[in-house]
């Protein structure tokens, strides 16, 4: 539970906490995996009850259900291309860097 220790330390002392965070030196790989990976989920996840077992209501048209599997395998697809594309910005942002008189970083 250290995310919601540091999320209840970042509302009570912003300042002191964030000046924690600045100084620490924190992988790629462990945010990829212990921030992106689950909170990425959430859509996914999301998308699959949504519409494979909640389905669409289109007013005075029904609603439809989409399969199971076709479900799924969008929900896989949206998960993992999530996570591409905010890898892909990372890589952009830290590119652009310089141009917003900032420093890069490849941690």
């Amino acid at each position: 539970m250290e995310q919601i220790d540091r999320a209840v330390r970042i509302l009570k002392n912003p300042q002191d906490e964030l000046n924690k965070v600045k100084s620490e030196k924190i992988s790629k790989n462990y945010i990829i995996k212990h921030y992106i990976a689950i909170l990425v989920m959430i859509p996914a996840i999301a998308y699959i009850i949504g519409m494979g077992i909640v389905g669409n209501i289109m007013g005075f048209f029904g609603g439809f259900v989409i399969p199971i599997q076709t479900v799924v395998v969008v929900g896989i697809l949206t998960y993992v291309l999530t996570i591409t594309g905010i890898y892909v910005s990372g890589i952009a942002i830290n590119t652009l860097a310089p141009n917003f008189a900032s420093k890069q970083n490849e941690n």
